[in-house]
C-alpha cells in the first residue's frame, strides 16, 4: 500500500516522499517549512511560514492527489474519507477517467443516534450533507467508506436522528437511514415517527404516507391530540390498508402505556403483538350507563 513519508533535514525543512512498494526508491513530492501526516500517513498537509495557502496531498486507491487550499480551511475524516470545508460547504476529492476533481458535498448536518440505533448502524454520530442547487437538493453521506449521492429532490420534508425524508418532483416521499444507498422500502403499514408526525408505508402505492402531528399506539393504531393542556381532545384511528379509519374522539387518558381511554371506552394494546384490539373495546361503567339511558330514551321516543 502506498503511503507518505516525511523527512526533516538540518535546515529545518520538511520533505514529503511517496513510498510505493512497487518502486525501489521513494518519489519526492514537495518541500515546506511546516508539514503534518494524517490518517495513517495517507494524507499530508504542507505549508510555509506566513503563507495564506496550504497544500493537501492524499492517497486514494492507487492514485494520489494534490490541491492548494486556504490556510484556514478545516480538514476532517469520516470513515477514512477526507473532506475539507470552504465557505460553509464541504468538499472531497474524486478520481475519475484519469484525473482528479473537487466534489462538492454541501452543508454538513450532524445527528446523534440513540442506543438501539448505535448498535444497528455501528456509529454514534451520523453526518450527512445537503447541496442546494437550481431549486433542488442533493443528499450525500458516507456508507462503508464510500460516498453515496441521493437525489436530486424538490425539498427535505423532515428529518430525525436516524431518518431523512425527501420529496421528489412527483411529490412522493423517499426515506433514508444512516446505511441507505437507495430509498428505504417499508413493510406494509410499517410506521415510524418524527417530531413533525407519523409516516406509514403503503405497499399498494409503494410510498410513505405522512400524517402530521400524529403518534403511534401500536402497529395498527395512531392518534392525534387537539386543543391545549387545559382542554385536550383526541382522535383515535385504526390503520387499514395504509389508510386511517376514525374509531373514537373525545376526552382521553393513557393508562400504563397499554390502555387508551377515549370518551368512555378503553382500547387495549397487546404487549406481545403490539396490536390494539379494536373489536373488543371495554366501556367504562359511566359509558355503559350513558349508553343505556340513551337507548332507553330512543325506545321511549319511538
Amino acid at each position: 500500500m502506498k503511503k507518505f513519508i516525511l523527512k526533516r533535514t538540518t535546515d529545518g525543512l520538511h520533505h514529503l516522499y511517496l513510498d510505493d512498494p512497487n518502486e525501489t526508491v521513494f518519489l519526492k513530492i514537495n518541500t515546506a517549512q511546516n508539514a503534518e501526516l494524517l490518517n495513517e500517513n495517507k494524507f499530508a498537509v504542507l505549508s510555509d511560514e506566513g503563507s495564506f495557502k496550504k497544500a493537501l496531498y492524499g492517497i486514494i486507491g492507487n492514485e494520489y492527489f494534490h490541491i492548494v487550499i486556504p490556510q484556514e480551511v478545516k480538514i476532517k475524516f469520516i470513515d477514512n474519507i477526507c473532506i475539507f470545508e470552504q465557505n460553509g460547504l464541504w468538499h472531497t476529492m474524486k478520481f475519475n477517467r484519469g484525473s482528479w476533481y473537487v466534489q462538492t458535498l454541501g452543508e454538513m448536518h450532524t445527528e446523534g443516534l440513540n442506543g438501539s440505533e448505535i448498535l444497528k448502524y455501528n456509529k454514534i454520530i451520523w453526518k450527512y450533507f445537503l447541496k442546494h442547487s437550481d431549486g433542488s437538493v442533493i443528499i450525500s453521506h458516507i456508507v462503508n467508506g464510500k460516498i453515496v449521492v441521493l437525489g436530486p429532490y424538490s425539498k427535505i420534508q423532515d428529518c430525525s436522528p436516524s431518518k431523512i425524508i425527501a420529496t421528489n418532483a412527483d411529490g412522493n416521499m423517499h426515506v433514508f437511514a444512516p446505511d441507505s444507498i437507495r430509498p428505504l422500502v417499508g413493510k406494509d403499514e410499517e410506521i415510524f415517527t418524527t417530531a413533525k408526525g407519523l409516516y406509514i408505508w403503503s405497499e399498494a402505492q409503494k410510498s410513505w404516507i405522512f400524517h402530521a402531528n400524529c403518534r403511534s399506539f401500536g402497529e395498527n393504531a395512531i392518534y392525534q391530540i387537539f386543543g391545549n393542556k387545559y382542554r385536550e381532545k383526541i382522535e383515535l384511528y385504526r390503520i387499514k390498508n395504509a389508510q386511517l379509519e376514525l374509531i373514537a374522539a373525545g376526552e382521553w387518558e393513557l393508562i400504563g402505556g397499554e390502555k387508551l381511554y377515549v370518551d368512555g371506552t378503553i382500547y387495549t394494546r397487546d404487549r406481545e403483538t403490539n396490536l390494539v384490539d379494536f373489536d373488543n373495546p371495554k366501556r367504562t361503567i359511566k359509558k355503559r350507563l350513558k349508553d343505556f339511558l340513551k337507548l332507553k330514551q330512543q325506545k321511549a321516543a319511538s
